[in-house]
């Protein structure tokens, strides 16, 4: 069967057979886009129609396609249609995509905890096209993209297997060692006698007003993660004033002061070529 991804890349591809299905049944819950699953998605590859946005090298005809350059998305979507086309839902009708297009499962309530079995057609789960503008930039070899949607910036990275998204990067906090503690985290640094703008709309104002006003605050938020035998947190980044942070970590170097808490980062690179420490310290005062 021929599927085009939402990248713009079309495939044909056979339908999942035997063992294989079973693999994708008993791995469903646990497999990783760049492992078994895209172990499933080569046994089922007859091959490429048209390669889209991506560049050379990924499917090479003869050779099997490089599946740690295959875009999550179009990884996850193949998934789904050859679920839908190779599985049977008992006691289900097929629908648009085959067979296995109803996808029966289980879920809890989450007042009472009872389980519940909830039946979705893959068929109806919206799936968002890549724009023309980001299959451009992904052409380039280029991941990361901005957008604006009604006069606002929105960044988003283009995800590859061996990358996180914010949601399961927090999964992966949760599944440490228990010597570790995962929480969530929030900070506003603001300089001392910032100017007001020149007016009460910040649309109307200079980019010189912008640019103070960007560089005396700094606000970002997630989750955070002590290690108690290195004296060391670490702040998992999933929303910023810097649109560059998101994603990333910031680690420091912590000591408990009696009612102060000091934060130390890694030595760091200034303007300046120099590198320095920088120290904060946050006063208890409830």
């Amino acid at each position: 069967m021929d599927i085009e991804c939402p990248s713009g890349m079309t495939c044909r591809l056979r339908k999942i057979k035997g063992q294989v299905l079973v693999t994708l049944a008993e791995q469903a819950d646990d497999a990783t886009p760049g492992g078994s699953f895209g172990t499933i998605v080569g046994g089922c590859w007859e091959g490429l129609i048209d390669r889209g946005p991506y560049p050379e090298g990924v499917f090479v005809e003869g050779a099997a396609p490089r599946w740690d350059r295959v875009l999550k998305g179009d990884l996850l979507y193949m998934l789904l249609r050859l679920r839908a086309a190779s599985a049977r839902t008992p006691d289900s009708d097929p629908g648009p995509w085959g067979p296995g297009d109803p996808y029966v499962f289980t879920a809890r309530c989450q007042a009472c905890n009872k389980p519940y079995e909830w039946e979705v057609l893959l068929s109806d789960l919206k799936v968002q096209q890549l724009s023309k503008e980001s299959r451009e930039i992904f052409a380039d070899g280029t991941t990361y993209h901005r957008v604006e949607v009604q006069g606002v910036q929105y960044a988003f990275k283009l995800l590859l297997p061996d990358q996180d998204a914010p949601a399961d990067k927090l999964r992966k906090q949760q599944k440490r060692k228990k010597s570790t503690f995962v929480d969530r985290m929030a900070a506003q640094l603001m300089g001392e006698d910032r100017s007001p703008f020149s007016s009460r709309d910040p649309r109307e104002v200079t980019d010189a007003e912008y640019r103070d006003a960007f560089q005396t605050y700094t606000a970002y938020f997630g989750t955070f993660e002590i290690d108690a035998s290195a004296h060391t947190v670490t702040h998992h980044v999933l929303g910023a004033t810097v649109p560059n942070w998101p994603g990333n970590d910031q680690l420091r170097f912590y000591e408990l002061k009696g009612d102060q808490l000091i934060l130390r980062t890694p030595p760091m690179r200034g303007n300046d070529g120099e590198k320095s420490v920088h120290t904060l310290v946050w006063q208890k005062v409830v």
